[in-house]
């Protein structure tokens, strides 16, 4: 038997995804097991209440929940609680059995990737040759990792301001994020970084860069 090559693998294992998820379509209910999860995430006793309004109704889309939560929920409720309930009321049992598959996937992917990383590394330096060729390839990686940087930047400012994705659409993603100007870095400080003080410390955060 003729073995299926693995980028036909990947598609064929796409497709499938999309099947089912078409097949087993995304609900929205609040149960016992909604109340659990908020209850662990200490949110507002009233917010609980409040839903147990709508406890059993089963809401065929993220919008037609959304709505309801606006009806019954103060505008504060909603702006610090709503994400949560959302989450907490998701309702797809033939997605939940089959998701344990794609964290493997994805923890499989993780693992790979340090010793990747190191035995390419200590492949790539071991033919190197003498140090002159070291410092070659250096300045070769930084001009290599600033040019690609900066093609992508241009490449997504120009197409953001041609196509101008989600104009017009209220997808209520927006969530105040906080701590974000703390976490920005100069570009001084982001070369320093590149060199870590404990190469195992970068491994085990996963400072690949």
């Amino acid at each position: 038997m003729k073995k299926i090559k693995l980028h036909w693998q990947i598609l064929i294992a796409l497709v499938l995804a999309i099947l089912y998820g078409l097949v087993f379509e995304t609900h929205y209910k609040v149960s016992e097991a909604t109340f659990r999860k908020l209850k662990q995430k200490d949110t507002d006793k009233e917010v609980i209440t409040s839903l147990k309004e709508i406890k059993g109704i089963v809401y065929s889309s993220e919008d037609a929940f959304q709505d309801e939560l606006h009806q019954i929920l103060s505008p504060a409720q909603i702006e610090k609680y709503e994400y949560a309930v959302i989450q907490a009321s998701y309702d797809n049992l033939p997605v939940k059995y089959i998701s344990w598959m794609g964290d493997v996937f994805l923890r499989a992917l993780k693992m790979l990737i340090i010793p990747l990383i190191l035995s390419s590394l200590i492949s790539g330096i071991t033919n190197i040759g003498s140090g002159s060729s070291l410092g070659r390839l250096g300045l070769k990686t930084i001009a290599y990792y600033v040019s690609t940087s900066l093609l992508a930047i241009i490449t997504g400012q120009f197409l953001v301001n041609i196509i101008r994705p989600g104009v017009g659409a209220d997808l209520n993603f927006s969530h105040k994020v906080e701590g974000l100007a703390e976490s920005q870095k100069t570009l001084g400080e982001t070369l320093i970084d590149i060199i870590p003080q404990n190469i195992f410390q970068a491994f085990n955060n996963n400072e690949m860069l």
